[in-house]
């Protein structure tokens, strides 16, 4: 399913505003010796700033609504080695939030 502005507005306005945050997505297959370093950025993006990125576009809505909740999601991947997927183990132990936090 592909998400665009005009599906958003239209749930925005369905719904009066964002409820829920919810965060996830992983990316990072390849083994260590030939994953170069642009990889590993682009790893990062998605895994670290991803959710920071969907936290700063969802929240502020929740906050000026005194109302909503906040989902981060995560991998056991963080936990656990697995060869053909370094680049992604590393990183999702970094992900940034704690996974329980006071509500909005």
């Amino acid at each position: 399913m592909q998400w665009n502005a005009k599906q958003h507005d239209k749930m925005t306005c369905l719904f009066e505003g964002k409820h829920v945050a919810i965060t996830g997505g992983g990316s990072g297959i390849g083994l260590f010796l030939e994953a170069d370093v642009g990889h590993w950025a682009a790893v990062c993006s998605v895994n670290y700033l991803g959710v920071v990125h969907t936290l700063k576009a969802g929240v502020p809505a929740m906050v000026a609504r005194g109302a909503g909740r906040v989902l981060v999601t995560n991998s056991t991947g963080g936990f656990m080695g697995a060869p053909l997927i370094l680049p992604h183990l590393g990183n999702k132990k970094q992900t940034p939030f704690p996974q329980r936090a006071p509500s909005v």
